[in-house]
């Protein structure tokens, strides 16, 4: 079985889009317009716009926090088949933010926002199946899963596939490949990919051996928060 601490499986709220028709993600500070804008489009039927206003009381950006609120603008926009809402409501039940903990809806939700075509629910889904946490452990499902996250840009996805290909859980162990996928997860802010990349470097296993490159990768890891970079700096 994969040591979980070496998969990154931790989900929190997706920072998603502003109606109508942006792809501009939620600002930092949400204008009592831009408010009134995303309940109108809520209002009307807009899922994108329920799950919109849904962050920003999740987050309390320009409103006081309520996570209370939040739920229900998410379930209200995963009721109107918006895959963003579905993933947000399935954080909330996964970490019992105001509701009870239920892995098991969590992974329903996330499977239904994967669905949708999320990349950021397969990815977590793909995390689910590759520690056997909350669904029957399933490498090659895992493997396919975080494929498709990793293509539509999930960093966490690419870096957890890498951890597939160095270790040769589900398909054919590649250093070279992992050392890519560590490379594209860790640009894409995934530290624990960084790590990793790190590791390799250090052993010249699939890429050149270099230990000022580990080391400056350890130090961008042990900067995210990942500690056993900072141990390897130590």
């Amino acid at each position: 079985m994969p040591d979980r601490r070496r998969v990154a499986i931790a989900a929190t709220y997706a920072i998603l889009f502003v109606v109508i028709g942006s792809d501009a993600e939620v600002p930092e500070v949400v204008s009592p317009a831009e408010r009134a804008e995303m309940r109108r489009a809520c209002d009307d039927g807009d899922g994108a716009g329920c799950n919109a206003l849904g962050f920003v009381f999740a987050r309390g950006r320009g409103v006081p926090k309520s996570i209370a609120a939040a739920n229900g603008l998410f379930r209200k926009s995963c009721d109107l088949r918006d895959a963003g809402g579905c993933f947000n409501l399935g954080v909330s039940y996964e970490n019992g933010d105001g509701v009870k903990k239920d892995l098991g809806r969590a992974i329903a939700l996330y499977r239904q926002a994967c669905d949708g075509k999320l990349p950021e629910a397969c990815g977590d889904l793909g995390s689910f199946y590759l520690t056997g946490r909350g669904v029957a452990e399933d490498h090659p499902r895992a493997a396919s899963l975080l494929k498709l996250a990793c293509e539509g840009q999930d960093a966490k996805a690419c870096g957890n596939l890498g951890l597939m290909h160095e270790r040769g859980w589900a398909v054919r162990r590649d250093a070279r490949r992992a050392a890519a996928l560590f490379k594209q997860a860790c640009d894409g802010g995934a530290m624990f990919a960084c790590y990793e990349l790190g590791e390799l470097h250090v052993t010249g296993d699939g890429v050149p051996e270099d230990h000022d490159r580990a080391t400056a990768l350890f130090k961008k890891a042990c900067d995210g928060g990942e500690q056993e970079a900072c141990d390897r700096l130590e």
